[in-house]
């Protein structure tokens, strides 16, 4: 079955935490407090949501918590929003329990402290959201998070580690999708990142498809670059 991903789009404040260099845990929580603030209502949601009521108490709690528990709150309250229509009054991990598992299933080729697999997570669960809001006849065939296991296989033939896996799985995973696991892989291994050989070696529309699908994704998660240039 081909891909074809909805129109949706993850909160900004999402897609900038998720695109930082994680450096020490200081320093990374006083960043994403800066990205939190621009957003007025994640600003003050957060101080009801971690029961604290002073910026320093705030900033001490989300120390305790890390940069990574900052990044779970937040998803976890924007996907229970997408879900229910109201924001949660405490933090579970019910929503957020598959993008973990997606994150740790592909930390093989992710640099510690990346969360862009996690980002890559939220936007095909919110895919999926869409899909059973919107067209309650096709919910049960699409499921966005259900990437087959035959990609991992493509994937683990490259050994390197990318600062953007989401790029690498969903063109991948686009591939697999229109020509097949070894035709795929062949291809793959024959481009070595280069979309110009892979434009060569395939027919139009799976070519168009794969594009269409890397568009999508770059929009939904608020990457401007990507109108520009097509990173693998």
């Amino acid at each position: 079955m081909n891909l074809n991903f909805s129109t949706v789009h993850l909160p900004k404040v999402m897609s900038d935490i998720c695109s930082l260099t994680i450096k020490n845990n200081r320093a990374t929580v006083s960043e994403i407090l800066q990205i939190v603030e621009k957003d007025k209502f994640i600003d003050l949601f957060l101080y009801d949501y971690l029961k604290v009521d002073t910026r320093s108490s705030r900033f001490g709690k989300l120390m305790g918590v890390g940069w990574d528990g900052i990044r779970n709150r937040i998803a976890e309250a924007y996907l229970f929003r997408a879900t229910n229509q109201v924001y949660p009054r405490s933090y579970e991990e019910d929503e957020i329990a598959d993008l973990l598992v997606l994150e740790k299933r592909y930390s093989f080729m992710s640099p510690e402290r990346n969360s862009r697999v996690f980002m890559l997570g939220m936007y095909l669960k919110l895919c999926d959201i869409y899909v059973h809001n919107n067209v309650p006849d096709n919910a049960a065939n699409e499921v966005h998070m259900a990437i087959p296991h035959e990609v991992d296989e493509i994937l683990v033939s490259f050994s390197s580690k990318t600062h953007h896996p989401d790029w690498v799985i969903l063109t991948c995973w686009s591939l697999f999708s229109s020509l097949g696991k070894e035709d795929a892989l062949t291809l793959l291994k024959k481009a070595k990142g280069n979309m110009n050989v892979i434009k060569q070696e395939i027919e139009g529309a799976k070519f168009d498809l794969l594009i269409k699908n890397l568009m999508a994704y770059g929009h939904g998660i608020n990457d401007k670059q990507i109108f520009t240039s097509i990173r693998v």
